[in-house]
């Protein structure tokens, strides 16, 4: 994908998300393999907080390496399993007004990027079609914070407010990615989009082919707790901006997990009733056997 990433419009409109909730008539089922974070709940030993200019980065560390959560199966199926690497917050312009709380809303998402174990390293991935994948979350302000690990981040934000700045904190109790995931991972949209990438101070590219695994669950934040986000110098930058963050590829598609079919039975237990008690004592064991093969077979059609 081609833009001139020396421009603000250029950087913003490579975000290649779509903005949520999606019309539901391009929205496509799909059957998926369920959804799976290996190691999820495996505690980071230190976590890293950076503010780019962009967005604010956070990197959990592991010292065992075999540790590390990866993504797998659903939309991720026969492309690997994705290995954690970092997540920023992302800051939009606005966000939908029912994730607003009395005229206070929090323009920003929560992203978790992940690569292919198919490659030797995150480079490498960057480099390669589906090489990719970002999990995303959005936040509804509400009076109750629903976050455990926002508290955990507020507290050290006061020493990355400026722009190329970070701080690296040794976790003394438990955090794991699981905190900053859904606690379901059956309902989501996928799709294939873009995503910004900052290689160096001095090379910012546009991802393409990147699968994006938007969850259908917001982590829900206090007003309070945006207070320390609007003394960051990006996102005050951001909030100012009038440009879209969406880039809609003109052939991709959205997708969802298909959804079990439930079949309406009590119609075909009525039938299997109305069979065997018409018939005589005699043949009732015959007439049953072939009231069960009615009603498989009424199953199947219903389904």
């Amino acid at each position: 994908m081609l833009l001139d990433l020396e421009t603000d419009i250029g950087k913003r409109v490579c975000v290649g998300k779509y903005t949520t909730p999606f019309d539901g008539k391009e929205v496509h089922e799909q059957f998926y393999t369920p959804l799976d974070c290996q190691n999820c709940n495996e505690s980071a030993d230190f976590m890293t907080l950076a503010n780019n200019g962009e967005q604010l980065l956070i990197y959990l560390g592991y010292n065992d390496e075999t540790k590390i959560p990866k993504l797998r199966r659903g939309p991720l199926e026969g492309k690997g399993h994705f290995q954690f690497k970092f997540m920023y917050f992302n800051f939009r312009p606005h966000m939908p007004d029912e994730w607003a709380l009395n005229n206070v809303s929090f323009p920003a998402e929560l992203h978790l990027v992940f690569y292919s174990d198919k490659f030797s390293d995150y480079e490498k991935a960057l480099e390669k079609d589906n090489g990719i994948a970002v999990a995303s979350m959005a936040f509804r302000v509400r009076t109750q914070s629903t976050s455990p690990f926002l508290g955990r981040i507020i507290e050290d934000m006061v020493d990355v407010r400026g722009i190329d700045t970070n701080t690296t904190v040794q976790l003394k109790t438990k955090l794991t990615l699981s905190t900053f995931m859904p606690q379901s991972y059956k309902y989501y949209y996928t799709y294939v989009g873009t995503m910004l990438s900052t290689r160096s101070p001095s090379l910012t590219t546009c991802q393409s082919n990147v699968i994006w695994i938007d969850f259908d669950e917001a982590h829900k934040i206090h007003p309070d707790d945006i207070r320390e986000f609007e003394l960051l110098r990006s996102f005050l930058k951001f909030s100012t901006t009038k440009f879209s963050l969406n880039y809609k590829g003109p052939e991709t598609k959205i997708m969802v997990p298909l959804k079990p079919k439930t079949t309406t039975a009590p119609a075909a237990f009525s039938d299997l009733k109305r069979v065997v008690s018409a018939v005589p004592n005699g043949q009732k064991k015959e007439s049953l056997i072939e009231a069960m093969i009615l009603l498989c077979l009424a199953i199947i059609l219903e389904m």
